[in-house]
């Protein structure tokens, strides 16, 4: 079969590459479709995975039009929704289905989902997306006719903890000495826009730490072309990587004592899956439709035990106290590794059987019709 997957932006281009690697181990074909060039370095063009940009509904569907695959997923069922693709499919006859890592199911406003999907698969596990809603203390209400379409798969992409020799290896190459911590930081800058506050709270934090006895450096990858006065930063204990790959990505930030992120679900579940303590710093806008999903989302995960919260305003010793709780807490660690370990999953081996059963479902039912 062949499949064409659509990604919005960086986290949706890691979760459409992990399912396409994935289908292609089941011998399908498959081809990417980005919307942003600047999400290319998250997934390898491959002889089995070919991989194009589309800015446009327009360019999607003349992709489509093009690929003839036998089903899309759209990685953000959101995709182009202040378009009439929200309303009317752009093709016919092909089965599509959004892959999305939120809650934000509106039937209006700026994230209303894709109505004529033939369904969702949500890269949750199921525990955590039911714990959003707000009938068990959550802050998402789902649209009634569109939950039974809802199906939670787990987290994608699902990785395996590190082994201890490839840490101390990967720990060696990046100079951590055997008495340092590692922190990994993520201050997006693609996507999500540049997060420069996330790491001047780290930043400020570190150094204070240090400045107590405290031997700690920090990894810093994101867009960091994007922040103003970078020099401001320079010293031996902040190491920098302007990019990474996916694979890389994961593996630096396994080898960390500790996270600390922006708010996107791609970094948090790679953490979750890595069992790494995680920091989540959330900015939060009035200025912006909707300024508090970022926080009702990552509260979340916050209520299940999966990270720490923190704001771009929290005051500085907020910042400091977390850290080093996470760093040196062995209680509040394993209590956040244990809830890691329960909610950790592979989500691309579930979503692949529905899949081919929403497939099936369809196609028998298109034969009964006829």
């Amino acid at each position: 079969m062949k499949f064409l997957i659509f990604a919005l932006g960086s986290g949706e281009t890691a979760h459409g590459y992990a399912i396409a690697k994935h289908l292609v181990e089941k011998k399908h074909q498959v081809s990417m479709a980005l919307l942003q060039e600047g999400s290319l370095h998250f997934c390898t063009p491959s002889p089995d995975i070919s991989v194009a940009i589309a800015t446009t509904p327009e360019a999607l569907q003349a992709l489509a039009k093009s690929i003839k695959p036998d089903a899309i997923l759209l990685c953000n069922s959101k995709s182009f929704n202040d378009t009439s693709f929200a309303e009317v499919s752009p093709w016919d006859g092909i089965p599509t289905f959004g892959v999305d890592s939120n809650w934000l199911f509106d039937s209006v406003g700026p994230h209303r989902y894709i109505q004529w999907l033939d369904g969702y698969f949500i890269v949750l596990p199921e525990p955590l997306f039911k714990l959003g809603s707000k009938e068990h203390g959550g802050h998402f209400s789902l649209p009634t006719e569109r939950v039974s379409q809802m199906m939670p798969v787990g987290f994608i992409p699902s990785y395996q903890k590190l082994d201890e020799l490839t840490r101390r290896q990967v720990r060696q190459k990046l100079g951590i000495e055997a008495h340092e911590q590692l922190i990994f930081c993520y201050i997006s800058g693609y996507a999500a826009r540049v997060r420069a506050f996330i790491l001047d709270n780290l930043f400020q934090a570190v150094r204070r730490l240090r400045s107590q006895g405290q031997s700690i450096k920090i990894l810093a990858i994101g867009n960091l072309d994007l922040i103003e006065n970078l020099s401001l930063y320079e010293t031996d204990w902040l190491l920098w990587r302007k990019q990474a790959t996916i694979e890389d990505f994961y593996t630096l930030l396994a080898s960390a004592d500790l996270v600390f992120q922006h708010q996107g679900h791609g970094t948090l579940s790679q953490a979750i899956a890595a069992q790494i303590p995680v920091i989540v710093n959330i900015e939060v806008r009035p200025d912006i439709p909707y300024p508090l999903i970022p926080m009702a989302e990552n509260m979340t995960f916050q209520r299940a035990g999966l990270c720490h919260l923190l704001y771009s305003h929290s005051p500085l010793e907020d910042v400091q106290n977390a850290i080093e709780t996470l760093l040196y807490d062995q209680a509040k660690i394993c209590e956040m590794q244990c809830r890691q370990r329960e909610h950790s999953s592979r989500g691309e081996p579930h979503l692949y059987t529905l899949l081919m059963e929403q497939l099936l479902g369809l196609s028998s039912s298109q034969v009964a019709i006829t």
